[in-house]
């Protein structure tokens, strides 16, 4: 399975990555990628950038009245396959079984001993 690989604007310690650029240093803050909850690896941080938060102008600027543009740093993320992933639907499996397991060895009655 081909892994993907996104290169956009990132915050510290942020989820989003910011895709969208009109120059390569400046980023639209509405078209993002979440990845919470995704396994990846990133590289090492990399060029500054801004991300405007209220999107581009049609001159590719922040525009002005915005509210104050993010700093954050180019980065490439792969995004991995988790190995827990893989294995859960059989883990769950697994716990069920021993539970119906234990539960039948138990002497289980509906009515309490006088």
């Amino acid at each position: 399975m081909a892994q993907a690989t996104i290169t956009g604007c990132v915050v510290p310690l942020g989820q989003q990555v910011y895709t969208q650029t009109n120059n390569g240093i400046l980023f639209d803050g509405s078209p993002s990628v979440d990845l919470s909850g995704e396994c990846y690896s990133s590289s090492t941080a990399g060029t500054p950038c801004t991300i405007c938060m209220n999107g581009l102008n049609p001159g590719g600027n922040c525009p002005p009245g915005s509210g104050n543009p993010t700093g954050g740093t180019i980065q490439t993320f792969t995004i991995l396959d988790c190995a827990l992933d893989n294995s859960l639907s059989l883990l769950i499996l697994c716990l069920g079984g021993l539970s119906f397991h234990f539960l039948r060895k138990k002497n289980l009655s509906l009515y309490a001993a006088p």
